[in-house]
């Protein structure tokens, strides 16, 4: 069946839906799911994502501020340019982690983070 990690990784998958991931060190990464760590859990294990934004949790709000956007490697146009000019495949700008090293995971939508920080939901 998987840990939980896992399957929140092939939901994701599944869904086409980005992931938020929280490391220990309050960096923050956004992205798609590329691999995903085996049914069984041990601490070197790894997971990949193709990130879409990074950044950090502040460290007493916990809120989370994004720095840093890779939309570019993700934009189906870019793919030929990262191909043919610099002889790159989007998969090579996966981040990999170490399990270990994550405090938090989570499904991240794009649209409800927007409304979100715009204050649109309230």
């Amino acid at each position: 069946m998987g840990d939980f990690l896992s399957l929140l990784m092939r939901d994701c998958n599944k869904r086409n839906k980005m992931m938020e991931i929280t490391l220990k060190n309050r960096k923050v990464y956004v992205g798609l799911p590329i691999s995903s760590p085996g049914p069984r859990l041990s601490t070197d294990q790894f997971i990949r994502i193709l990130p879409f934004m990074s950044g950090y949790r502040d460290e007493e709000s916990l809120e989370s501020h994004f720095n840093t956007y890779y939309e570019w490697v993700s934009e189906p146009g870019d793919d030929r340019y990262l191909k043919n000019v610099l002889d790159l495949d989007t998969g090579d700008f996966a981040v990999t982690i170490a399990r270990k090293e994550i405090v938090s995971a989570r499904i991240f939508d794009e649209e409800v983070y927007v409304r979100f920080i715009t204050g649109e939901w309230q």
